[in-house]
């Protein structure tokens, strides 16, 4: 959705840096998902994704998708509980299926998950989902999917 509602570098920029992210050493050249994968991946390094998704939010108070997205911070109880039962894996395919492309990412970097087992960001949302659920299901790991999901969600 970030790609959506800032498309130019320029604007991409202007959002990082109002969020406290350093973008010194980010390019901005290339497409709006490859500069938004790069940008997220510093804003979590540096705990700020948070900060970029309010602004997104400030600065498209009609957008009701963008809304959706965007938990009330009250949700953190949710995601808790969410964390103490079992993930249901229907539940988490439609949770992967509404994530923007670069959230997607976020949860793959999260996760530690070596993306040559996933199709690329290309790939239809479905198929990425899919091809998720199955390798962590594998390896045991869908409560970390559960967390990761939430967390990447409510801007944490």
């Amino acid at each position: 959705m970030l790609v959506q509602l800032y498309e130019n570098p320029a604007s991409i920029r202007r959002v990082l840096q109002d969020a406290g992210v350093h973008t010194e050493r980010l390019s901005f050249s290339g497409s709006p998902v490859d500069i938004w994968f790069d940008a997220l991946n510093q804003a979590e390094r540096e705990g700020r994704v948070g900060a970029v998704l309010a602004i997104a939010r400030d600065e498209y108070p009609g957008n009701a998708d963008l809304q959706r997205l965007l938990r009330d911070p009250a949700q953190p109880a949710v995601a808790s509980a969410a964390e103490e039962t079992p993930p249901n894996e229907f539940s988490l395919y439609e949770a992967l299926t509404k994530l923007l492309p670069a959230q997607f990412e976020v949860v793959l970097f999260r996760l530690g998950v070596d993306v040559q087992y996933i199709p690329p960001s290309t790939a239809p949302p479905a198929d990425r989902a899919i091809a998720l659920l199955r390798l962590l299901k594998q390896a045991g790991r869908m409560k970390d999917l559960t967390v990761a999901i939430a967390a990447v969600t409510q801007g944490r």
